[in-house]
This record gives structure tokens, C-alpha cells and sequence, in this order.
């Protein structure tokens, strides 16, 4: 079965994917991770009692899942350029030379609408499928500091250069009850790296001059998430790929839906009648509705 350049790119990145997932479940499944606790209470001196959990790490996450992410990134990035060339060959008549010679064709991702290129583009397209590209830009996104495809140049430009960065992060959820409620209360979850020693949690209060009834029940969990060099915050590694997948199918689909094969259109068809199944599934396994949330606090 034949597909058109991008759309095989799309369904390249989709398998890799599916590999991506496994490799983390076998991981989660092989109970990688236990928590240490350490307190100071019986030291009597310190003025403050100090309650800690570490995680001592039994299985470190596989390094292969950020080789695997580059290859996921970069054909995903592809997809959009071969888009455009698909549309400039099929719609337009131009050959290789005139889309990879001197001025190489791309699918631009621009923060700023004077970063788009409009002018070059003209080179090969009028302006009903310049405006199509406009459509998909960062910058018209509602937030662009989070736009999925800003998120994919960045990562693609820095697999380039350097690893792309992919590891499990803390998550914990804690019930504190105490009778009386103690003075000075602090409870601090780490969104630490699960590597050995790294605190996941601090309770900390005032040491009570009477005894108090104190029940501390907490939940650790780890997300896989992701960052590249120079990106500030990690990010949901599932949820994030999701949004930067879907983000590109959009651009894919809207270039090339004229010009797309029975084969194309099938995938493509797919896809989207599972859009609402998929987003439940990748909601559920994260806990998380945004690619902000689960920051430290």
C-alpha cells in the first residue's frame, strides 16, 4: 500500500509512536521506583519537625526513549515539509530542482508574522495556500508560548544539536490531617527527576509543645515528560506529542486533502473518527488536562 510522502511521514511518526508507549509501560510495569522516609522527630533541638520522602530509583528510565522521540520529532517536522512539496509538484507543476534547489522549499513555523516568509513563498504558491500556512502559524495560535507547533521546531532544531531530554517525573498527591492543625504548615511537592536521593516531598511544621493526633497518607506517581536544552519547563511527554501529532495532521490535512490518495484519505479518516477516544485515553493515563499543569508548586 502506497501513501503520499507526508502522510507517510505521519504514519512513520504514529508507529514510533506506539513504540514510544510500550517502551513506558514496560518501565511503569517493572515497578521502578521506591520512597524513602526520613524524619526528624525525635530530634528535639530542631525547632521545626521535618518529614521527607525520597525516591531510590531500582530501574532507571531507557535511554532509548529520547533517541526514539528524535526520530518521532523529525518525522513529524518532515511531514509538513513534504506537504508543501507535495502541493507545489501535484497542484502547481514544479520539479525537484525548482522545490530543492537554491531556494529549498519548507513548511515555515514562524513566532511573528514577519518571520513567515511571505515573499518567498510567492516563489510557489499564490496566496489562497500562503494563507493556509498563516493558518497553522504559532503566532495564531491563543497562546503561542504553548503552540504544539512551535513546541515541534524546537525540539526538531535542538535533536539536531543536542539530546532531546525525556525522563520520569514526580507527581504526589498527599492527605495531612492533624489535631490540633500544627503551626507554620508547609508541604512542598517536588517536580523532581526520579533519580536516586531526589526529594519528592517535604512536610514541615512547627514541633508542637503538646502531642498531636497526625495522619500523612501520600501518593507517589511519575509522568514521563519531556524538555530540550533551553526550554524552561518540562512538559507531559504523551499529552505533549499528542497536541504537536495533531497539530501537524491539521497542517497536513489542510494542504494536501485535495491532492490526497484512497490510501491518504483512509488514514486520514481514521484518525479523526478516533480524535475523541484518543484524547480520553491520553487525559486518563496523565491526570492532566494541559501541558502546563502538574508544575512545581
Amino acid at each position: 500500500m502506497e501513501f503520499t510522502s507526508p502522510w507517510g511521514k505521519l504514519i512513520r511518526a504514529r508507529d514510533l509512536m506506539s513504540q514510544l508507549v510500550e517502551i513506558g509501560h514496560e518501565h511503569r510495569s517493572s515497578d521502578p521506583y521506591e520512597y524513602n522516609f526520613l524524619s526528624n522527630e525525635n530530634d528535639s533541638s530542631d525547632r521545626l519537625i521535618r518529614m521527607q520522602w525520597r525516591v531510590k530509583v531500582k530501574k532507571n528510565y531507557p535511554q532509548e526513549a529520547s533517541w526514539l522521540l528524535g526520530d518521532i520529532v523529525n518525522n513529524i517536522r518532515s511531514s509538513l515539509d513534504h506537504a508543501v512539496a507535495a502541493v507545489a509538484r501535484k497542484k502547481f507543476g514544479f520539479d525537484e530542482d525548482g522545490i530543492s534547489g537554491k531556494k529549498r522549499l519548507q513548511f515555515p513555523i514562524a513566532d511573528t508574522p514577519g518571520k513567515l516568509g511571505r515573499r518567498e513563498l510567492r516563489h510557489w504558491f499564490p496566496d489562497d495556500v500562503i494563507n493556509v500556512i498563516e493558518e497553522h502559524q504559532p503566532y495564531m495560535d491563543k497562546d503561542p508560548d504553548l503552540s504544539p507547533l512551535g513546541m515541534l521546531r524546537d525540539l526538531s532544531n535542538m535533536d539536531k544539536h543536542r539530546a532531546l531530554m525525556v525522563a520520569d517525573r514526580a507527581m504526589v498527591h498527599v492527605n495531612f490531617t492533624a489535631s490540633p492543625e500544627p503551626k507554620d504548615l508547609v508541604i512542598k511537592k517536588h517536580a523532581a527527576t526520579m533519580e536516586d536521593g531526589q526529594a519528592v516531598l517535604t512536610v514541615k511544621f512547627a514541633r508542637p509543645l503538646q502531642q498531636i493526633e497526625m495522619d500523612v497518607r501520600p501518593e507517589f506517581h511519575s509522568i514521563e515528560s519531556v524538555r530540550a536544552p533551553g526550554m524552561d519547563n518540562w512538559l507531559p511527554l504523551a499529552l505533549s506529542l499528542e497536541l504537536i501529532y495533531e497539530a501537524a495532521f491539521g497542517a497536513v490535512w489542510d494542504l494536501t486533502k485535495d491532492i490526497m490518495n484512497e490510501h491518504d484519505h483512509a488514514f486520514a479518516r481514521i484518525f479523526l473518527s478516533q480524535t475523541d477516544e484518543r484524547t480520553k485515553k491520553i487525559r486518563e493515563a496523565t491526570g492532566i488536562e494541559h501541558p502546563t499543569d502538574g508544575d512545581e508548586t
